[in-house]
């Protein structure tokens, strides 16, 4: 019998899904007449804000090579963790990992080099508009600035994949509407305060005014009120009608603010945390603490564990990365050091282990716990 399945073979390029244009530059038109591509999306200061706190609050969270069940820390630290770029340094690496994704929807690198046991040690992440996947079945192959590129040696991480593809999709593709329209309200209101939407007042009179005549009467009131907060004279019927707008109005604040709401949303942070008004809510000293902990568990780890479970794949069996998430959630100096006192006191932690999470040099006594009873009585 023969079969009915064809294998199935398509190109994908950023250029098809943003346009044509060069890099960076191709886009898609929305509905509010405004081009939309990673690089406009990032003049919105909601998308700026998003993407530089999620792939900021990442890449400068401790990562380290764990190994074992409890686990402990791999000694050396392996290359792809400490120096996994000729170009740049680990947290810059890392930013550049989840820019990738968080505005592409897709990261591809090239691996240069390998350790003895053909694990990489050295990935330079490429701009996705150079890179071009092409799609049989469930293999890929692609095609870096031109150039054809073994499967094997791209690193391609992808957010948001539908079923049968292999290329994520991009946040900024599906929410085009979204970013368009925070982007048009933005235009408008530099150009309403740049070139003026609609004049600030008008002259007016019942006699018949040329072009001259209207140059000629305009000129003059503006040189006789300029600089001065004096009373102007008008004569011949002339009449001053200052124009009042209100500000919402202006600069569509409301529309500025629901498009940020909304792009916090797409990518997963309480608006709050990017300063975008949002009705009946506040951000006090006493809730920071408990709004971390929101952002690490609706926001921010899913993306740490993605880009976890992505370098553990490129590491030997056993070994895996891991964030320290707890940096994130660093304390004022008395709720920390209450804790401290109750980790030495139960004994899972050391007085070494505690100083350095406090950055303080060891003891020289080697001393490791305090008496049982006396630690929280002692830092509290």
């Amino acid at each position: 019998m023969k079969s009915l399945w064809v294998p199935e073979q398509r190109s994908i390029s950023y250029q098809d899904v943003w346009g044509r244009g060069g890099d960076w530059q191709g886009g898609s038109r929305s509905h509010a007449k405004v081009n939309v591509t990673p690089s406009s999306a990032l003049g919105l200061d909601a998308v700026w804000a998003c993407v530089n706190m999620h792939a900021g609050m990442a890449s400068t969270l401790p990562l380290d090579a764990m190994r074992g069940d409890p686990a402990e820390q791999v000694t050396p630290t392996p290359t792809l963790i400490t120096r996994p770029s000729l170009t740049v340094e680990q947290g810059e690496w890392l930013f550049q990992y989840y820019v990738s994704l968080l505005l592409f929807g897709n990261a591809y690198g090239v691996v240069l080099s390998r350790d003895r046991l053909g694990f990489p040690t050295t990935v330079e992440w490429q701009n996705p508009n150079d890179v071009e996947v092409t799609q049989n079945r469930h293999r890929a192959s692609y095609t870096v600035a031109g150039e054809t590129v073994a499967a094997e040696d791209v690193w391609h991480d992808r957010w948001f994949v539908m079923p049968g593809s292999l290329v994520g999709l991009a946040p900024l593709t599906v929410h085009r509407e979204t970013v368009g329209l925070g982007l048009a309200a933005q235009q408008f209101g530099a150009q309403w305060f740049g070139d003026g939407a609609h004049p600030s007042a008008v002259l007016s009179t019942d006699q018949a005014v040329n072009q001259e005549a209207a140059a000629t009467i305009k000129d003059r009131f503006m040189s006789a009120v300029r600089g001065r907060r004096e009373p102007a004279v008008l004569g011949g019927g002339m009449k001053y009608q200052q124009i009042q707008v209100n500000a919402d109005e202006s600069q569509f604040l409301e529309t500025q603010q629901h498009a940020a709401v909304a792009v916090a949303r797409v990518f997963g942070i309480q608006p709050e945390m990017i300063a975008a008004a949002v009705s009946g809510s506040s951000v006090t000293y006493a809730n920071v603490e408990q709004q971390a902990i929101q952002y690490l568990t609706f926001g921010l780890d899913r993306w740490l564990v993605k880009g976890e479970n992505a370098i553990t794949r490129h590491m030997p069996d056993g070994d895996f990365a891991k964030f320290n998430r707890g940096a994130l959630l660093r304390t004022d100096l008395l709720t920390r050091y209450q804790a401290h006192a109750i980790a030495l006191d139960k004994h899972f932690k050391t007085i070494d282990e505690v100083r350095g999470l406090e950055d303080d040099p060891p003891l020289d006594n080697g001393e490791t716990f305090p008496p049982p009873g006396s630690a929280r009585e002692d830092m509290t």
